[in-house]
């Protein structure tokens, strides 16, 4: 069943709904070579905190430990065109967390870059793709994934060298929340790819941290709504918080 899934995941492209409807009707694929790790649906070292998603990935090729995401966890997520002050908080913070957490996020440019870049030297960080898991992509961050895919994980339900589609960024960002116990949003607008991390978190009945903005700062206003709908304000007491419970998951 292991390599059965794995050829319908090549053959497919990573699309969810035509591997499902492949496997229920139990076609016959070919064979395809495969030069990456993978793990697939059911097996013991698959993720456990992915069987949340209401949609659980069925394949998932990677490269690096697979293993960080059984340790405790945090998704970090945000804008891509972050404001300074947002990247100055997301490295201070990230660095804090990442003593006692794994963080988990989407290696696109801006906060997902950052975070990963301040996990490095922690318990560990990783990457889930939007692309084929050999594709570089932003090609901004070609040495941070090359390092991810060497002493951390890097990982992607699209196998090879698949080139970016829109709709594959928030079917991913699923993944990034339910991987993480806990849900941080450094930056945010009002109308932000971010918000269906967000929307999944709700779902996920995960924990909601954001960052702090001034109230005229619109590359943060999406925080500020989030936490108007219930979310938690990202204060240095929050943080010690999150910090000290860390022993307890």
């Amino acid at each position: 069943m292991r390599n059965y899934l794995k050829n319908v995941a090549i053959h497919c492209r990573g699309n969810y709904r035509q591997m499902i409807q492949m496997i229920n009707e139990q076609q016959p694929v070919k064979e395809y070579p495969c030069d990456c790790q993978y793990v697939t649906y059911g097996e013991e070292s698959y993720p456990q905190a992915l069987y949340d998603c209401h949609y659980p990935p069925l394949v998932l090729f990677y490269y690096g430990n697979l293993s960080l995401l059984s340790k405790p966890t945090i998704s970090v997520v945000g804008s891509r065109d972050c404001s300074d002050y947002a990247y100055f908080y997301t490295e201070k913070i990230v660095r804090q967390l990442a003593k006692k957490y794994v963080i988990v996020s989407g290696l696109a440019k801006g906060i997902d870059g950052i975070a990963h870049t301040s996990a490095l030297d922690g318990l560990g960080t990783v990457g889930f793709l939007g692309c084929g898991i050999d594709r570089i992509y932003p090609n901004e961050n070609k040495a941070l994934i090359e390092t991810m895919k060497k002493t951390q994980l890097v990982i992607s339900e699209y196998y090879g060298n698949l080139a970016p589609q829109k709709r594959n960024f928030p079917w991913r960002n699923r993944l990034i929340v339910a991987a993480g116990k806990k849900l941080c949003v450094m930056a945010c607008r009002i109308r932000s790819g971010t918000m269906s991390s967000v929307n999944e978190a709700v779902l996920l009945d995960r924990d909601i941290y954001c960052l702090p903005f001034a109230l005229d700062d619109s590359s943060g206003a999406g925080c500020l709504d989030i936490v108007n709908s219930g979310a938690t304000l990202l204060t240095q007491d929050v943080l010690n918080m999150i910090l000290d419970r860390s022993m307890y998951i």
